[in-house]
């Protein structure tokens, strides 16, 4: 979840009072659970300009990236999201509450989400049970901790839904025009075979050791290198005067 540093460190104050942050990741559940919030050699605050840098590159429109920044605001505030046990009744089937101290971050994270507050505090606290031939589903009051379960299940799927959906999104954006017409006839752009996946090439870079370089290594390095030729030939050389 590198992301969430990045972004912690990186957002603007604008930003901070528009997603109710602060900076410190210790404050935040999710990253606390690491105990680390500090790399060396990771600029966090670098990194996400960066990231805002590829975004423009490759432009992203700003209601996109304006979700994507909604979505980890959301992450990080049910990570603090706390329940009232009180309530819970299983004779009644009565839930857990919403900590009264947790109301107003709750009403928050509707908002982040568009989703209204009784659909997500339902979805939260009670566990739903469909029944074959019966439409109505059943509803079943949660204890506490599978109420945060609940809560941690949730994060993950919107940041696994979050990544998958900008795997599809870059290699949408570095298509050529041509195969871009094709895909906005299908207006599901995640279930496109080939726009989830990434490709890479490992090839060996230039080797010196610190107490061997003999005629071997010479020609594993010559080797190397006319693979690497051969590659950017083929992928910047060869393709440019088909493309003019």
């Amino acid at each position: 979840f590198h992301i969430l540093y990045h972004f912690l460190k990186g957002f603007n104050e604008d930003d901070g009072v528009k997603f109710n942050l602060a900076r410190d990741p210790s404050e935040y559940r999710y990253p606390k659970l690491t105990g680390v919030y500090k790399v060396d050699g990771i600029d966090d605050e670098k990194q996400w300009h960066e990231i805002n840098d590829a975004f423009q590159s490759l432009q992203i429109p700003k209601k996109e990236q304006l979700a994507i920044q909604r979505i980890l605001a959301a992450i990080l505030h049910l990570g603090n999201l706390t329940f009232d046990s009180s309530p819970l009744n299983e004779t009644t089937n009565t839930p857990c509450a919403i900590h009264p101290e947790s109301i107003q971050r709750f009403t928050f994270i509707s908002e982040l989400l568009e989703i209204k507050v009784e659909d997500l505090e339902k979805g939260l606290v009670f566990k739903k049970l469909i029944e074959r031939g019966n439409p109505t589903p059943i509803l079943s009051a949660l204890a506490y901790d599978k109420c945060v379960m609940n809560v941690d299940t949730l994060s993950r799927d919107l940041y696994d839904r979050l990544f998958n959906w900008l795997f599809s999104r870059l290699n949408f954006a570095i298509l050529p025009e041509e195969e871009k017409q094709k895909y906005l006839l299908n207006e599901k752009l995640a279930e496109l075979p080939g726009i989830k996946r990434i490709g890479v090439l490992d090839i060996f870079g230039f080797e010196v050791f610190e107490n061997f370089n003999g005629f071997e290594q010479m020609c594993i390095n010559f080797t190397n290198e006319k693979l690497h030729n051969l590659y950017i030939c083929l992928l910047y050389t060869s393709p440019s005067p088909r493309d003019s």
